[in-house]
């Protein structure tokens, strides 16, 4: 058989998969829901998915793994109350420093 007569293969529409359903339209809204403090299994609901199906998405999807990130403990509790303390202190030398 030549080339010239086998059927020119068709383009399938591709199908939509869950993911791609329901978690794909909704990437921006999950850092929002996760700094609002949502738990995994509340986020599962708002997309939809089971929590087991949240946690195999996690491991194939970076985007969709970067997007449930949360921050350390060092972020939301030590950093800030550092540079408070620090702030504390340049204004206690700034009032120890003026002559009086």
């Amino acid at each position: 058989m030549s080339k010239y007569n086998e059927k020119p293969k068709r383009n399938k529409p591709k199908i939509l998969t869950k993911y791609d359903q329901f978690v794909v339209p909704r990437l921006r809204d999950i850092p929002v829901w996760v700094r609002e403090g949502a738990t995994d299994e509340e986020i599962a609901k708002r997309l939809n998915i089971h929590i087991w199906t949240l946690g195999d998405y996690r491991r194939k999807h970076p985007k969709f793994a970067e997007a449930l990130e949360r921050p350390t403990k060092w972020e939301t509790h030590v950093y800030p109350r550092f540079l408070k303390l620090l702030l504390i202190k340049e204004a206690a030398d700034e009032y120890n420093s003026v002559p009086r």
